[in-house]
C-alpha cells in the first residue's frame, strides 16, 4: 500500500513456517514494529504498532518495570498511557517492550519519549512516542517465532 499511514501489511511467512498470532515483529536492529494479527499457511497480517488497536506494555530504557502501555495513533505516534505519576520518564528517554506480554520479549526498541504530560482528569502521566524507525521504508521484516 502506498498510503502514509500504513498500519498493516502482509509477509510471505505464515503458519508453516511457524508464524503463530501475537508473535512480534522486528527490522534488523531489533526494534519492535509490529504483532502478527492473524496467519494463513503462507502469509501473516502484522499489526503495526502504531495500529489504534494495538497495545504494547513498555519500559524504559535500563528500567525493569513496566511504566505504561503504548497504544497507536494517528500519525505514525503511539500514545503512552497509564504511567505512574512517580515514574522516572523524561523527554529523549527511548522506551522498550516490557516482557510483560507472553509472547513479546523483554527489551525490543519501540521509540523515543517526545512528549509527556498530566493524563486530563487521572491520575496519570501521558507521554507521546515516536517509532525509532519507520517501518514503511523496510522491505524485509523478521518475525520471532517461539520454538
Amino acid at each position: 500500500s502506498n498510503s502514509t499511514d500504513v498500519s498493516s501489511f502482509t509477509i510471505d511467512r505464515g503458519e508453516e513456517d511457524g508464524v503463530r498470532v501475537g508473535d512480534p515483529v522486528i527490522v534488523r536492529d531489533g526494534s519492535l514494529v509490529g504483532k502478527i494479527k492473524q496467519t494463513t499457511l503462507k502469509s501473516s497480517k502484522v499489526d503495526a504498532l502504531t495500529d489504534p488497536s494495538v497495545a504494547t506494555a513498555v519500559s524504559v530504557l535500563h528500567q525493569t518495570q513496566t511504566i505504561g502501555v503504548a497504544e497507536g495513533m494517528t500519525g505514525n505516534l503511539l500514545r503512552l498511557k497509564f504511567i505512574p505519576q512517580d515514574a522516572d520518564l523524561s523527554v529523549n528517554d527511548l522506551v522498550m517492550s516490557s516482557g510483560l506480554e507472553s509472547n513479546i520479549p523483554s527489551g525490543l526498541l519501540i521509540g523515543v519519549v517526545n512528549e509527556v504530560h498530566q493524563e486530563e482528569n487521572a491520575p496519570f502521566l501521558q507521554a507521546i512516542i515516536e517509532p525509532l524507525v519507520d517501518m514503511r521504508k523496510f522491505a524485509t521484516v523478521h518475525v520471532l517465532i517461539s520454538k
